[in-house]
This record gives structure tokens, C-alpha cells and sequence, in this order.
């Protein structure tokens, strides 16, 4: 109808369990294992993955609509570091096989860790983004969050007024617009990242090439009094593995970074520890009548439906 319009498209894959077609999962067995991923299996929904998209993208040139639409793929979180064993099953469940990675290294190399954790394994991901005013095998190193999708979705659409705010996300339309810019100017250059509640407490704050994490002291000494927060700084321009921390040599940018973590956490009214409260699940199951108890629950008998039928 001519107006503007967003579609997401949230995929399971690629996550645990891992699930793909038979065609694509023996494509993958009958190739030799590599020295950093081997398992064919997320090898397979990594390459089914691909295919969704493509279908996507297919599909926006059989509309004719791909001169003024841009796709977006982007993860939520870096991989999982290292696998566990995993089983092949048939769809009544029976297993089939197992599988047990030989790989000695972090999946996420050069990137330290992997999900659930602030390290750059942790919290840089995927994110390609292909449009009518972006060059082919372009890049751009500019540090890009998911809270600026908002604002850049709607300048991008043809908004041209004021977003009601207040907004973390700033428009990094500079980078995707068709100019040579490779970087845009961030109002506030700032990236805070943070996490408490039903999880331990981390935060993480990036600035320019400098990268602070902190680790929130979680449990109590015998005495009752709590251990000192421990700090970590990073030069990402010249450790992207954060092997090297800096926060000894330069305790002025730890001071400097963690006021700014505090402020944003002052502001924001973010909890800042452990808060052991009611599973969100079980307040809606409570809430419509649903026993929350996993031992009073029924079992029911599993119905396996392929996402490709």
C-alpha cells in the first residue's frame, strides 16, 4: 500500500537444542572436522539458518521492493563457549547418536568467553545489515547496539520529528546512507552495558577503545562484610581477546568509566544486586490459574513438527 513498514523475524536458530534437516545435517558428517568448530549438527542449522534468510531476501525481490527496504541480521549474544555433549534424536525422541566436541579452544576465539558473560564473547555479535544505499562487502568498526535500531529504523522510514525519549539508541544512518562515512558521531559516545536482578551482577562500559568491566562483590565475607567489586580494562584496539588488563596502568579511566556506569545506574534506577524474586514464568501461571509446581505438572506426550513442513 506504499507506506512504510517493519517485519521481525525472530529464528530459534542457531541455539540449543540444536535442530536442522536430515539433508543438511549429513551434508555437514561427511565433511572433515575442522580444527575450531566440529559439529555438524550446528553446522547444519547454521547453514538452514542461511537458507531462511535467503528465502527473506528472495522474496523482497520477487515483491520488487528491495531498492527502498534493508534487512537487518543481527544475534542477541555471543555463542556459548564450549559445547557439551550433544544427541542426535529421531522425532519420537529416541537417540540416535552422540556427539562430544574435540575442539581444545573457546568456540568464540579470538573473542574471549562466550554467553552470559561480558566479555567480548559475550556481548559482540553478528550484525549485517544490506540495503539500497549500502555498498557490497562494506565494513564499518563502529560500535553499533541493538538500541539504536529504533532510532535509525525511523529515520530510515521517513521520520523526521522527535522520538519521545528518554533513548539509550542514537541514528547511525551516517554509516548506511551511501556516503564514504565508516563512523558516526554519537551524542553520547558511552555504551553501558549491565545486568543484575535474577542474575549475578555485571557491568560492562565501553568508550572509544577502552573497555571497563566490573564484577559486582555478590556474597558476603564470614563476617558479614562485603569483598571490594573487582575491575577490568581493556584496550580493544589492541587486545581484542582481553588477555592484557590495563586497569593497574591506568586506574584514572577505571574511575572514570565506573562514575559513568554509576550514573547511568543512579539515572536508570537499575538494580545492582542479586534479587532472588518470583520467576516472571511462574507469576503468569499463577496469575492464570496454572499450577507453578513442576512436580505437580502433567506430563504430555511430545509432538515433534518440523519448521520446514
Amino acid at each position: 500500500d506504499g507506506k512504510p513498514f517493519y517485519t521481525r523475524i525472530a529464528h530459534y536458530a542457531v541455539h540449543f537444542g540444536i535442530s536442522a534437516r536430515q539433508e543438511s545435517y549429513d551434508k555437514f558428517l561427511a565433511k572433515t572436522p575442522g580444527a575450531k568448530h566440529d559439529n555438524p549438527a550446528f553446522a547444519a542449522m547454521a547453514y538452514d539458518l542461511d537458507a531462511a534468510i535467503g528465502e527473506i531476501t528472495a522474496l523482497v525481490k520477487e515483491l520488487g521492493i528491495e531498492d527502498n527496504t534493508y534487512i537487518v541480521v543481527m544475534g542477541d549474544n555471543g555463542g556459548v563457549a564450549y559445547y557439551t555433549q550433544t544427541s542426535t534424536i529421531d522425532e519420537n525422541f529416541n537417540i540416535l547418536d552422540t556427539f562430544r566436541s574435540n575442539v581444545p579452544i573457546e568456540r568464540n576465539a579470538p573473542l574471549r568467553s562466550g554467553k552470559h558473560s561480558y566479555y567480548e564473547g559475550g556481548i559482540r555479535v553478528p550484525f549485517i545489515i544490506a540495503g539500497p544505499t549500502i555498498a557490497a562487502n562494506s565494513v564499518s568498526n563502529e560500535p553499533i547496539t541493538g538500541v539504536d535500531l529504533l532510532p535509525t529504523f525511523a529515520r530510515l522510514a521517513g521520520f523526521d520529528g522527535a522520538l519521545e525519549g528518554p533513548l539509550d539508541g542514537e541514528d547511525f544512518g551516517a554509516i548506511i546512507d551511501g556516503s564514504d562515512e565508516t563512523t558516526f558521531e554519537r551524542e553520547d559516545p558511552t555504551l553501558i552495558f549491565h545486568q543484575a536482578g535474577r542474575r549475578n551482577p555485571d557491568s560492562a562500559v565501553r568508550e572509544g577503545k577502552y573497555k571497563l568491566i566490573k564484577h559486582w562483590a555478590r556474597n558476603p565475607n564470614k563476617d558479614g562484610t562485603m569483598p571490594p567489586d573487582t575491575f577490568e580494562l581493556y584496550d580493544l584496539e589492541e587486545d581484542l581477546g582481553e588477555k592484557k588488563d590495563l586497569s593497574e596502568e591506568h586506574p584514572e579511566i577505571v574511575a572514570d568509566l565506573h562514575a559513568k556506569l554509576l550514573a547511568h545506574i543512579n539515572e536508570t534506577n537499575s538494580e545492582y544486586t542479586v534479587n532472588n524474586r518470583t520467576n516472571p514464568m511462574d507469576v503468569i501461571l499463577e496469575r492464570e490459574g496454572l499450577d507453578s509446581n513442576k512436580k505437580n505438572r502433567q506430563p504430555v506426550t511430545p509432538h515433534y513438527v518440523s519448521p520446514y513442513e
